[in-house]
């Protein structure tokens, strides 16, 4: 069992923080120097767009990875866009982009990364 010490639930979020710093500036990066899809991306990101437009039944034979993947990131994407409009509605600038564009689909590696850290946490310690 755990024992309880003031601030011990703090903890795992300053490298939570740094790691999701990190990631941002990566993916900043990233989609500055490579604007266009990349290596796997001209298959995976047309058959994430197909999924987010709702045509679940399009599949791409050159493609073998499960389609769990687009099944994420196809509501990701879609929320994604609804922040960025709420956000316009704001008034904030930068604020718009497609539904499902690369940038997004990039940023969901980012949100895994962050998964598997908090999950590797909570089994480790």
């Amino acid at each position: 069992a755990r024992s309880w010490r003031p601030g011990a639930a703090l903890l795992p979020l300053l490298p939570l923080a740094l790691l999701a710093a990190l990631l941002a500036l990566g993916a900043r990066d990233v989609n500055r120097e490579v604007a266009a899809p990349y290596m796997d991306e001209p298959f995976h990101v047309p058959q994430a767009q197909r999924y987010c437009a709702g045509e679940l039944a399009s599949w791409d034979p050159k493609i073998t990875t499960f389609p769990g993947l687009y099944l994420v990131a196809a509501p990701y994407g879609l929320l994604l866009a609804r922040a960025r409009a709420a956000l316009g509605a704001l008034g904030a600038s930068g604020a718009s982009g497609p539904a499902c564009g690369l940038a997004d689909l990039r940023s969901l590696n980012a949100v895994f990364a962050l998964a598997c850290y908090w999950l590797g946490y909570q089994l480790l310690c």
